[in-house]
């Protein structure tokens, strides 16, 4: 683990086990005001990454290949049909979201790879991942690396 002597140093780390590690041992109350957005910042990149491995998950259980076989790797290539209800029995959600989340995963994950990358890297959050899923929804050029670097600056 690294450890952050300064909050500014924060902006350096990429989000994963790394900036979560850093990120859990800073107590925000003994944090200097000047650096309170600093740390806002990384937390927010933070957030926005374990939002994305999220729904990376969902999508994976989106394509799992129904079996009781306990080793089994096995995807589809489309979601199954019953997906969301696993979601909704593991996460205690309601049906609809679980099926709104099992969508914006298979969307993004498999459509809109570059905007998931995106999300992943904490450079966009969950709302403007939700904007770009749908306004490029059904599009042609949804796959497109001029379409998603233009959305995802």
């Amino acid at each position: 683990m690294v450890v952050v002597d300064d909050i500014s140093a924060l902006a350096d780390l990429p989000p994963g086990p790394e900036l979560a590690g850093a990120l859990a041992r800073i107590d925000p109350t003994c944090v200097p005001n000047n650096d309170l957005l600093a740390l806002l910042t990384a937390q927010f990149r933070q957030a926005n990454h374990e939002a994305a491995r999220l729904l990376g998950v969902i999508a994976e259980i989106g394509r799992a290949t129904p079996t009781f076989a306990d080793g089994a790797v096995d995807r589809l290539d489309r979601p199954v049909p019953h997906a969301a209800d696993e979601v909704r029995a593991a996460l205690a959600w309601s049906r609809r979201a679980a099926d709104r989340e099992c969508d914006l995963a298979e969307q993004l994950v498999h459509d809109l790879p570059r905007v998931y990358a995106a999300f992943l890297a904490g450079d966009i959050d969950r709302s403007t991942v939700r904007v770009l899923a749908d306004h490029l929804a059904g599009s042609p050029t949804s796959r497109s690396p001029s379409s998603a670097r233009s959305c995802c600056r």
